[in-house]
């Protein structure tokens, strides 16, 4: 019902009604339902999978989207090749999105939502105009502007290889590198060293035109854990280099 209360204009923005939905189930009505176990480990599984879903299965599929796809583009090869994309992105974009919401505005999705549906419930609505929206509520326009210039209307997702890692009397290092993706700007990646219950969080940037950035941090003991963007700042896919001598990687604290 949520979905498809608002109606979308047409089959370009088929990821408004999915993802939306997708979204207020996964990262909002689970977690405040009580189950905030249970919506973690699905927060993870559709941030993971947004990021490996943002690249062709194969090489006989095109790459799906981006996902505000082209007005002339081929759209049920689209929806039928890449149908679940849309549902995994497309809620991992919009948590991007409550993120920064959070961090910047002092609010959430939540409200932007309540604000949605009332402006265009039982009418058809695009991307630009949740892009429109999301400016009159914040009066802000350039940040999500860039947002979806870059995660909605281009694509892939970015892939980043961590390598080089080092770790002796209690300093950590190592190095990440963008090794395919469009670009996109991520100029606060947050990464985590865990070891037991000690978590030390660093910020690094990797802003557009940067495809390199060294991570140190002072930690008492061993890391168990590296963590990459626990909030959900991006959508990533994340690789080691083949002999990679450190702990996991994950994405959640």
């Amino acid at each position: 019902m949520v979905g498809n209360y608002v109606q979308i204009a047409d089959w370009p923005h088929f990821w408004l009604s999915e993802g939306f939905t997708e979204w207020t189930t996964i990262f909002n009505v689970l977690e405040t339902a009580g189950e905030p176990g249970m919506a973690k480990g699905l927060q993870d599984y559709y941030r993971q999978k947004a990021a490996e879903s943002s690249y062709p299965a194969s090489s006989n599929l095109p790459l799906p989207g981006p996902l505000r796809f082209d007005d002339e583009g081929d759209i049920m090869q689209q929806v039928m090749n890449n149908l679940l994309y849309f549902y995994y992105y497309g809620a991992a974009f919009l948590e991007m999105v409550d993120q920064r919401l959070q961090r910047d505005f002092a609010t959430s999705l939540v409200p932007i939502l309540q604000v949605w549906y009332e402006k265009f419930g039982g009418l058809p609505a695009t991307t630009e105009d949740f892009l429109a929206l999301l400016a009159e509520e914040t009066g802000e326009t350039e940040l999500w502007g860039q947002l979806f210039d870059q995660w909605v209307y281009t694509g892939p997702a970015p892939t980043l290889e961590l390598s080089g890692y080092a770790f002796e009397d209690g300093e950590v290092s190592l190095t990440i590198a963008r090794t395919g993706g469009a670009d996109q700007d991520l100029s606060t990646l947050e990464v985590g060293f865990v070891a037991g219950d000690v978590v030390v969080l660093e910020s690094v940037a990797l802003p557009t035109g940067t495809d390199t950035v060294m991570v140190q941090a002072t930690i008492p003991q061993q890391p168990t854990r590296i963590v990459i963007d626990p909030d959900g700042l991006y959508i990533l896919r994340l690789e080691t280099e083949t002999d990679f001598a450190g702990p996991s990687v994950e994405r959640m604290l």
